[in-house]
């Protein structure tokens, strides 16, 4: 009856590597919908503004906010920002 406690040990094991596995391929497909998601959010924002300015990004966030306001990408924005 010994074996049963190897069995047992075995089976431990096994369980918690295909966990750790399928726990691994998980976060990674979420960080690679992620990158995607926001890849595409940056250049939906570029495509709709028409040009690539990088000023804002020196005067700060309510200017960033006050041009997406303009091109209508508030809502998307706001979106994104709250997954």
């Amino acid at each position: 009856m010994v074996w049963r406690g190897y069995m047992y040990t075995f089976l431990l094991f096994v369980v918690a590597f295909v966990q750790s596995m399928m726990l691994h391929q998980y976060f990674h497909r979420c960080m690679v919908v992620g990158m995607r998601i926001r890849s595409s959010l940056v250049a939906a924002v570029y495509k709709k503004v028409g040009f690539v300015d990088l000023s804002f990004y020196y005067v700060g966030f309510s200017t960033l906010c006050s041009v997406l306001a303009r091109v209508g990408l508030v809502a998307v924005v706001h979106r994104y920002l709250m997954l």
